[in-house]
């Protein structure tokens, strides 16, 4: 009977185990999930998890606590490799962010562990509590802590070194791996949700390394821990939670879950499915990556709620507000799909009245559909520093030139012109035929009023100024742009225009919505600056250099080297620009996307370079 009752209590003992084991497998399932589709390590679950395992286990000691933690630690190792493994595949981590993270992380877990040491077990527990807290308030009520804007840009200096070393101490004293402060941060400074999960996962890795070693060395010389403990990790449930996490990882950073952009508002907008994939470097659009502006975004979420409508009231402000700027009226704006819908009217308009002039290279959206309609395009010689050379294009004005075309500054050279000599020039020229100005990159000089022909539209001249709010304004997508003209030309060209109908309620109100935003526009015209800087720089390094530009790109002189070839390889390490511009063959145009992207852009020159043979020029 004794011994029917011995083996009856093995057997029970054996099935507890068991049990635990598949619970501490559980908890890791679920850890290793959270660490591939969150970035974090899952502490939040391991940690609770650890205590309520020991205690069944008969363990009532009060180091408990920081055994849980170090275990947590550990396994937070394990996983959060896992899922940087995982996406690592689709080139989402941004090493550069962990590489200037690391030390000061590195130096957060040191600070958090030297509180630790001075911390007896039920202050732990409690700081753990409160860590729990916070973080339920912030999955429960993200807009509390993270608003519409996607503005802000990566903390650097001090801002860097402090949020590091806090999240760093923080995440080492309880437990976890900082997963979710680093995705709210990377988010609200306008990088993908993708992107941000993935280097949470390596934040993760980065505190719990030097985390977990301090506490298995912490725990050295302390009695009455778990059976299988070093210091304050204890292996056997490490084990059995890692098993389990290096199998689940990976299907977490496959999945995808559309709360996880809720929480942090304004991320869908950078989902892969409309723009670019994370860890590609857009450079080939010459689009603000920082827009649209939080008061655009709110503007067109309740625009979309009366998607079912055509615009009506919203043009008509829009119009009214372009006008008031100027000084002009309604009637001399035209507003159109993006300034190209407008630019194709005018083509139409003009090519069945004679040629469309303009220099040997610049933006031809005009020419272009001039040449569809039968009509003829007369451009000027090259000039050897690829500037537009407006006496000869005066000069070059017959009787047979329906229109004179000039894009200031130009695109693709980024070059402006003396703003007193395009002045000149456009009223003597505008007697002869009418003259286009296209002035899409206008907000991006050193003086936009000074620089604009806007001035010549009031004063009657026969000149057509074309904007559009695809660049500085951050809309290319919501297509919105404008003509300004005499009414009596806007009229003509209204003739072949779509009208209103054309416009989508969503960008109107985006445009009408940032117009006048001036903080935002001055802080992506400074982000422009700032990676027309760095391109620089980048280039004078590499034997390279490119023509002086007042736009939101750069007109790169390769010298002996294919722009082709040049774009091929760049588009092998992720980095997207543009190819040729007709016969320019040795000049490449790269656009100033995000810093880190320019930085992408930089950072693959040398091997670029390497990669490609000089030709014959």
């Amino acid at each position: 009977m004794a011994r029917s009752l011995n083996q009856l209590s093995s057997l029970c003992v054996e099935t507890q185990l068991i049990v635990l084991i598949g619970l501490l497998a559980l908890a890791g399932a679920f850890a290793g999930v959270t660490a591939g589709l969150f970035g974090n390590g899952g502490g939040f679950v391991v940690v609770p998890s650890l205590i309520a395992v020991f205690s069944i286990l008969g363990e009532t000691t009060s180091d408990l606590i920081y055994v849980a933690i170090g275990t947590s630690l550990a396994s937070i190792v394990v996983s959060s490799a896992r899922s940087v493994q995982a996406h690592h595949k689709h080139k989402a981590v941004d090493y550069e962010t962990l590489k200037s993270w690391a030390p000061w992380l590195v130096m957060g877990v040191a600070i958090g562990l030297y509180i630790a040491s001075i911390t007896d077990g039920e202050s732990l527990f409690l700081v753990f509590a409160v860590g729990v807290l916070l973080y339920s308030i912030y999955f429960l009520f993200p807009d509390m802590f993270v608003n519409s804007t996607r503005s802000l840009s990566m903390p650097k200096g001090v801002g860097k070194a402090s949020l590091a070393s806090f999240l760093g101490g923080f995440s080492a004293l309880l437990g976890i791996g900082g997963g979710t402060i680093t995705v709210m941060t990377m988010v609200m400074c306008n990088r993908s949700v993708h992107q941000a999960v993935a280097t949470a996962a390596g934040v993760g890795f980065i505190i719990a390394l030097p985390g977990s070693i301090g506490f298995a060395l912490l725990g050295l010389g302390h009695t009455s821990l778990p059976t299988g403990s070093v210091g304050f990790i204890n292996f056997p449930a490490l084990l059995a939670i890692c098993s389990a996490s290096v199998l689940t990882a990976p299907i977490g950073s496959s999945m995808v879950l559309p709360s996880l952009a809720a929480a942090a508002p304004g991320a869908m907008t950078t989902a892969p499915a409309y723009g670019p994939l994370a860890g590609v470097a857009k450079l080939n659009a010459n689009e603000n990556p920082y827009g649209p502006s939080p008061a655009a975004i709110k503007a067109m979420d309740a625009a979309m709620r009366k998607g079912a409508y055509y615009v009506n009231d919203s043009v008509t402000r829009l119009k009214a507000m372009i006008a008031e700027r100027h000084g002009l009226t309604p009637e001399h704006i035209l507003l159109s799909s993006g300034s190209s819908g407008g630019l194709t009217y005018l083509a139409q308009a003009v090519s069945g009245s004679g040629k469309i002039l303009g220099p040997d290279l610049f933006w031809d959206t005009t020419t272009r559909m001039g040449t569809r309609q039968q009509g003829e395009i007369k451009r000027l010689p090259k000039t050897s520093d690829l500037a537009i050379n407006l006496a000869a294009m005066e000069d070059a004005i017959s009787d047979d030139v329906a229109m004179v075309q000039v894009t200031n500054p130009n695109n693709p050279t980024g070059m402006v012109l003396a703003a007193d000599e395009l002045m000149a020039f456009t009223k003597r020229a505008s007697k002869k035929t009418l003259v286009l100005l296209d002035e899409a990159y206008n907000e991006l000089t050193d003086d936009p009023e000074a620089n604009s022909m806007v001035p010549l539209v009031k004063q009657g001249y026969n000149v057509v100024v074309a904007r559009t709010f695809s660049k500085i304004y951050g809309l290319a997508g919501m297509r919105v742009g404008y003509l300004m003209a005499a009414p009596e030309t806007i009229e003509m060209i209204s003739q072949y225009a779509l009208g209103d109908y054309s416009l989508n309620q969503a960008g109107v109100a985006a445009a009408v919505a940032s117009y006048n935003d001036e903080p935002f526009l001055a802080y992506a015209k400074a982000r422009v600056v700032e990676a027309r800087g760095i391109v620089t720089a980048g280039l004078a390094a590499n034997g390279l250099s490119a023509l002086p530009s007042s736009t939101n790109f750069m007109f790169v002189d390769l010298g002996k080297r294919s722009a082709e070839d040049f774009r091929a390889a760049m588009a092998q390490r992720n980095v997207l620009i543009r190819g040729i511009y007709r016969d320019y063959t040795q000049w490449s145009r790269v656009s100033m996307g995000e810093i880190k992207d320019v930085e992408q852009y930089v950072a693959a020159l040398p091997a670029v370079l390497d990669a490609i043979p000089e030709v014959a020029v």
